[in-house]
Parts: structure tokens; sequence; C-alpha cells
């Protein structure tokens, strides 16, 4: 089994719904670049990430529920992301988990929320689905869905 098919199984035997490769120099995170390479300099690929999140939740009408949920979403990814990157570390690699949603910068250049990478363009890089007319990105198992989080 090569190594991808390997961390790709492993993320998914924690909990992932969907799981990919990226490479770094992929058109879809050119704009990412330069933080890549700052974080992980010689970064060779991304493992993308993805944890569902509950429809009936979402679709409860209660904006209280719906946020518990992207919470509890978030916090299940950052485990995921953490125990894939402690194993590639084992295995010999470096690797480093970006932050799914916080921190963020608000700061004048980027005027919101905006992380070190663009989680829709590394899921869409990683063949895990694409980003719609909405801007939202889309799988096809799960549509807009997800939580999107990734390791260097």
């Amino acid at each position: 089994m090569s190594l991808e098919d390997e961390i790709k199984e492993f993320a998914k035997s924690l909990g992932a719904d969907l799981a990919g490769i990226a490479p770094p120099d992929s058109e879809y995170l050119k704009e990412n670049k330069a933080s890549i390479e700052a974080i992980l300099p010689g970064c060779k690929s991304l493992v993308v990430i993805a944890k569902r999140l509950n429809d009936d939740a979402i679709s409860s009408g209660n904006i209280k529920i719906a946020q518990y949920d992207s919470i509890c979403a978030y916090q299940e990814l950052d485990s995921i992301m953490y125990k894939v990157a402690m194993r590639l570390k084992e295995k010999g690699y470096k690797a480093v988990s970006i932050p799914p949603n916080m921190p963020v910068d608000f700061g004048p250049q980027k005027k919101g929320m905006y992380g070190e990478v663009n989680q829709k363009c590394a899921a869409t890089a990683a063949g895990l689905g694409n980003i719609g007319i909405s801007r939202l990105f889309l799988s096809p198992e799960f549509g807009p869905s997800l939580r999107i989080g990734s390791v260097l």
C-alpha cells in the first residue's frame, strides 16, 4: 500500500469522512504557496481531511444547535489532523496541522476569515469536490455540509 493510501485510510479510521492528497504547487493553491513554504519549507503534499456536519442539526432552525454541531465537527477534525501529523512524524516526515477555522487574520490586508491555507482550494486540489458558484466547497457525497482541514 502506498503512503498516500495508508494516510488516507488512517484518517478515515479516525473518523474523517473524506481524505485526499493535494500537491502544494497545484493551481488551486497558488495564492497559498508562500504561506505553505513559510510554514513548512519543502512541503511535498497536503493531506486534506473533511468531516461532515449533521444535516439534522443544521436544518433544525436553531442557530445554537447548528453552531454547536459545527464546533463538534471542528473539534473532531482537529483531533484527526493532529493524529495524522503525528503518524507522519513517526514515519520520519515533517508535518504541520493547519487550523481549519481559527485563528484567522482580521488585519487590514486580509480583512476577515482567512486562514493560512484556503481549505476549500486544498480540498479541490485533493479531488474531494469543487467550489460551486456559491463559493462554497461541494463534495459529491455531502454537498456543502463539511468542515475541512489539512496537514502539510
